[in-house]
């Protein structure tokens, strides 16, 4: 199932490397406003979602993922999409993060 590949984006699960860009939009405060982590967002924080996206192959039932959105061309990461399953994979609730400098691309909508 994944990765995911539209014709600027991939989608897939966060690794190691993603840790200083996840952290980095995380953390600032007008990214996190809707958003129900707890602030400041610490690198550590950022630690423990990659790390237990490491434990799942993909959307899982009963369990928030959260997918590395990254441009294709460049490999930059930019986002991610949190995903929880219910009911079998017949319900989804998605969750959509974006590093400012990328809002307003329709890279969300593209996901």
């Amino acid at each position: 199932m994944l990765p995911l590949r539209t014709e600027r984006l991939t989608i897939r699960m966060m690794r190691q490397p993603d840790l200083g860009p996840v952290h980095a939009y995380r953390a600032d405060p007008t990214i996190a406003h809707f958003q129900d982590w707890e602030m400041p967002y610490t690198k550590a924080a950022a630690q423990r979602s990659i790390d237990r996206q490491a434990e799942l192959d993909g959307p899982t039932d009963g369990h928030w993922v959260g997918l590395a959105v990254e441009l294709t061309a460049t490999g930059e990461v930019v986002g991610d999409v949190a995903v929880e399953l219910r009911g079998g994979g017949m319900f989804a609730t998605l969750g959509y993060t974006f590093a400012g400098a990328h809002h307003g691309k329709g890279y969300a909508t593209e996901a």
